[in-house]
């Protein structure tokens, strides 16, 4: 999945949206005042830069721009092509094949147990990511409850 596919909305709100190395401002124009701004250390890049607190979500900006985000709550939706859209608290889907596979989006999810930043989960949906046809070393995550429900979507770039 090419991360320029990978869109944050406001829920509920009508528009751009932002994508990965969106600036501060345009995060702001898009998402509102954030609910609290801290300072946050990049120890890779050895650099001061900004976590922008939305609510329960985190966008941690490094240079003016987006690096990352992990969501927790409903206030923001993703999307992606074609449509696709996902948010906290929605549910898997179990297919109809002989499989009786579990689904999201049409993606088969991974039945892997597992933690990933203090979160426990269930069943995990994976995208690696490329800009341009380039591969990068990110994934995009989503991350599912033992209810099947979302409970973690976070892009670490």
């Amino acid at each position: 999945m090419d991360v320029a596919e990978i869109k944050l909305k406001k829920t509920g709100v009508n528009g751009n949206g932002i994508t990965i190395r969106a600036t501060t401002n345009e995060t702001i124009r898009h998402l509102g005042q954030p609910s609290k701004k801290e300072d946050y250390f990049f120890e890779i890049d050895d650099k001061m830069g900004k976590l922008y607190h939305y609510g329960k979500n985190e966008f941690y900006f490094l240079d003016d721009k987006l690096q990352s985000f992990n969501l927790y709550d409903t206030l923001v939706t993703v999307h992606l092509k074609n449509g696709r859209k996902a948010r906290i608290a929605d549910k898997l889907k179990k297919e109809s094949n002989t499989n009786n596979e579990m689904t999201f989006l049409g993606f088969p999810v991974s039945a892997v147990p597992g933690n990933g930043f203090n979160r426990n989960y269930k069943t995990a949906l994976i995208f690696y990511l490329s800009y341009r046809n380039q591969a990068l070393d990110s994934s995009l995550n989503l991350l599912f409850d033992d209810q099947d429900g979302l409970i973690c979507i976070e892009l670490h770039h």
